[in-house]
């Protein structure tokens, strides 16, 4: 029997479906991939993590966070395009005409991911491999039920951040740093 291959979507395809249908998928090698909708911890994890970045980037005019609402291609042919939970780009990485209406054609500087209930650790490491050989600097995997951090960068042992600890980021983000116990609401 022979074995048909199957279509692979490209990232302009996955940019023109419906609004609501695009919200809840990334692309992974062509593949549509859905992403179940998290729950409330998982929220406000992201939430605020979001908040101390946004601040500290702001206040330094660093460059500009995202949401997970925004797609990063960072593979094509066939297509990869990525939303991690919150992600930086620095100021020098920005377009001078100004943020890409569509998805973005390039890495992010820094991608954050929270493990929700729907995902395995293993996956989400594997996603943050994908965005490191992309070009991501670093990523952080925020894990809720033990509440620590690991910072992964590309060639490098992962780093392990607890609870009563401090996230910093002085290669990425020089001088960002805040208590882990705030990202999960203490």
């Amino acid at each position: 029997m022979l074995e048909r291959p199957s279509l692979l979507m490209t990232a302009d395809e996955l940019w023109n479906l419906p609004h609501e249908q695009q919200k809840m998928c990334e692309l992974v090698r062509g593949e549509l991939r859905m992403m179940t909708p998290a729950g409330a911890r998982h929220g406000d994890i992201v939430n605020n993590l979001a908040y101390e970045l946004t601040s500290f980037v702001k206040r330094g005019r660093l460059g500009k966070v995202f949401s997970a609402d925004t797609g990063y291609r960072i593979a094509s042919d066939p297509d990869t395009v990525v939303a991690p939970d919150v992600s930086f780009v620095r100021r020098e990485e920005i377009p001078a005409e100004g943020l890409p209406v569509r998805f973005w054609n390039q890495a992010p500087t820094l991608a954050a991911e929270v493990i929700s209930p729907s995902d395995t650790a293993p996956a989400v490491r594997q996603r943050a491999q994908m965005l490191l050989e992309a070009g991501t600097l670093v990523v952080w995997i925020v894990e809720p039920d033990s509440k620590s951090i690991e910072v992964h960068r590309l060639g490098q042992s992962v780093v392990k951040i607890e609870v009563r600890d401090r996230l910093s980021e002085d290669d990425v983000l020089p001088g960002f740093s805040c208590r882990v116990a705030e990202l999960f609401g203490g």
